[in-house]
């Protein structure tokens, strides 16, 4: 059967979402990145998708009370390239098909973009969901689950590699629209704009509320972004840049 996984890591202060804790501060981050966990969690349930949690080794414990528990697969590899592949590779062993991974720093992902990407692997090899920074938030890459084990991760040509790679192998490509991950307080602004015209973020919304209220140079986050989306990338393996 299909299989929609979400990478995550515990939601700890200084593992999680390290880039933005450096301007909001780590225990903020961890805060705020907990909170995506437990949005992302309630909308995949009620969209009834059939989610699993991919996880880095000795979270679960820590990711499960904020998810309402599940399956979930520890992530083995030393790079997170070797990661994906490896997920791919067991899940696929398992009877998993098709599988779809997303990344977890985009609470505010559309759900039709996720039903969009099973649907493309019905006609391609490979799905990609672009980011604004050249990484990508979503991949499944049907029958080659070793596309993303020799990719460069951390670079800001990520997206361009596994096209790449994938055309060298034969394969058919198709990508779902972009979207931004949430790494820097222009993100935070981008997504402030999200909860602000959204009710299905609600933890997501009380963390932002506390960061304005206890910071008053916070207070733009309340405003909406007139710019659009932005985003930034995290590096691997301390958060991951896809």
């Amino acid at each position: 059967m299909r299989r929609l996984y979400v990478a995550a890591r515990a939601p700890r202060a200084g593992e999680a979402k390290t880039r933005l804790g450096a301007t909001v501060g780590h225990d903020a981050a961890a805060r705020l990145y907990g909170a995506f966990l437990a949005d992302l969690s309630g909308r995949l349930r009620a969209a009834r998708l059939p989610v699993a949690w991919s996880v880095t080794p000795g979270s679960w414990p820590a990711v499960s009370p904020l998810v309402g528990g599940g399956r979930h697969r520890e992530q083995r590899g030393d790079t997170w390239g070797q990661r994906q592949a490896n997920l791919f590779r067991d899940a696929g062993a398992a009877g998993e098909c098709p599988v779809v991974l997303i990344a977890s720093d985009s609470p505010h992902l559309e759900l039709d973009t996720v039903q969009a990407a099973f649907a493309a692997l019905e006609r391609v090899d490979v799905v990609l969901g672009p980011t604004l920074d050249g990484g990508y938030y979503l991949v499944g890459p049907g029958p080659a689950p070793d596309l993303l084990a020799q990719v460069e991760m951390g670079r800001g040509d990520v997206l361009r590699q596994v096209m790449r790679r994938a055309r060298r192998l034969g394969l058919r490509t198709a990508t779902v629209p972009p979207t931004f991950d949430v790494d820097t307080a222009e993100d935070l602004e981008a997504l402030a704009a999200e909860v602000g015209r959204r009710t299905d973020l609600p933890a997501t919304a009380a963390v932002l509320a506390v960061l304005s209220s206890a910071d008053p140079s916070a207070a733009r986050l309340e405003q909406p972004d007139s710019r659009g989306p932005g985003a930034g990338g995290d590096r691997c393996l301390n958060d991951w840049r896809w």
